[in-house]
């Protein structure tokens, strides 16, 4: 069962970095992206990884000796 909740969370993480590429690109305002069924918990997703990417990098960025990181 604890495979079963990392593959899950996984998908998520695969999910939301997926929607982020969408934003990239401009396509989020595609009919069959503003149709999707599955759009609003995809973004949420995606608002969640992008938040904790930041969080990350300003861990990194604050650690003594470490390169500077910029996203």
């Amino acid at each position: 069962s604890l495979g079963g909740v990392f593959g899950l969370l996984r998908a998520g993480v695969f999910l939301g970095l997926a929607v982020l590429v969408i934003r990239f690109m401009e396509l989020a305002e595609e009919p069959w992206w503003e149709e999707a069924s599955l759009r609003p918990y995809a973004e949420r997703i995606a608002d969640t990884v992008k938040h904790y990417a930041e969080l990350g990098t300003q861990y990194l960025q604050d650690q003594p000796g470490v390169p500077s990181v910029r996203i």
